[in-house]
Formats: C-alpha cells, structure tokens, sequence
C-alpha cells in the first residue's frame, strides 16, 4: 500500500542532506524502501549509488516539496495532495495539481 504522507517525509529527509540523498543501509526497512522505489517511479527521486544504495531528490521533487513546505499554502497543498491521492488520482497527477495551484497562489 502506498503512504502519501510517508512519501513526503522521504522526500523531506532527503532534502535536508545537503547533497540531497538519503544512503539505504542492507537493514533498511522495506516499506521505506518500496517508497523510495515510488518516489524513483514518479521522478521525485533517483537512484544514484550502486545496488540501489542511494537515493538522490530530484528537481521536480524539490519543487513538489516546495509547494507543500510553502508556508502561504503549506498545509493546504499537502492535505490537497493527500486528499487528490486517496481518492484515486494518480501520484504524478496529484503532485503536478499541488504544484501548479501554489504557483497560482503565488502569481508566478
């Protein structure tokens, strides 16, 4: 089963390190790393160690962080996002309409 919330708080620990990557250890529990697999999956992260030992934060998943961390519109746009993925909509789709609406907000 997929987590939202647990996606984000990946997404967030890999962004606090300062190039961006979270190392997964043998013991990694596997529903972390089956959200990381997602995270790869939906271009938010990508695998940049040998063996999938490292996950690195993309561009688009800074900027889907961003959106949800804005403090105009923070925990709007992550209970959107969380509302949009429970109901079905899919993960890119729902990221990309929580981006789009804080860019809106934002007047850019």
């Amino acid at each position: 089963m997929r987590k939202p919330e647990l996606m984000l708080e990946l997404l967030e620990e890999m962004s606090r390190d300062e190039s961006g990557r979270l190392h997964i250890f043998p013991r990694f529990e596997r529903e972390r790393r089956h959200h990381i697999e997602l995270l790869v999956d939906a271009g938010h992260a990508e695998w940049s160690g040998g063996e999938r030992s490292t996950a690195r934060i993309t561009n688009a998943g800074y900027d889907f962080l961003n959106a949800t961390s804005n403090p105009a519109s923070g925990q709007a746009a992550t209970s959107k996002f969380i509302e949009l993925f429970n109901s079905g909509v899919p993960y890119a789709r729902a990221t990309q309409f929580v981006v789009d609406l804080v860019a809106k907000t934002m007047g850019a």
